[in-house]
């Protein structure tokens, strides 16, 4: 069974949990992927198994509250996919309701890096997802 793992942050410089989950899926036999929001989280799973493919989650960040521990340029760079410049991922995961956007098009069709969309609920979401993504995570619908 392919697993994709989105790990969450803690937003520090202590990468323990990034140490952990490497060490856990080491011995899995299927096919694995980690993603994250947090661009330093991506990277160090990049240094740690440079192999495991990994991607860099976005969304429009504009829930203030909800993203409260990043400031507004960081949510702004986070946004247009800036950070990916650090978490130099091997594919984008960016959320349905944005989508069209900008950067993760460009990452896309420029980078040429696949672009999944998450999290694909309704057939309206599914038309879209199929128009601007190579791939949709989803839940109650049928892809």
């Amino acid at each position: 069974m392919p697993l994709l793992i989105e790990v969450k942050s803690t937003w520090s410089d202590d990468h323990t949990y990034e140490r952990n989950i490497a060490a856990a899926v080491a011995t899995y036999k299927g096919d694995v992927a980690v993603m994250s929001f947090d661009p330093d989280c991506v990277a160090a799973f990049r240094d740690l198994v440079p192999t495991l493919p990994r991607g860099l989650i976005g969304e429009r960040f504009d829930d203030k509250h909800h993203w409260s521990e990043l400031s507004a340029p960081r949510r702004i760079a986070m946004r247009h996919l800036l950070t990916a410049a650090i978490a130099r991922p091997n594919f984008i995961a960016y959320d349905i309701r944005a989508l069209p956007a900008l950067a993760p098009g460009i990452a896309r069709d420029v980078f040429h890096l696949p672009l999944l969309t998450w999290t694909v609920r309704t057939e309206a979401e599914k038309a879209n997802a199929q128009l601007f993504a190579d791939a949709m995570i989803f839940e109650g619908i049928v892809p």
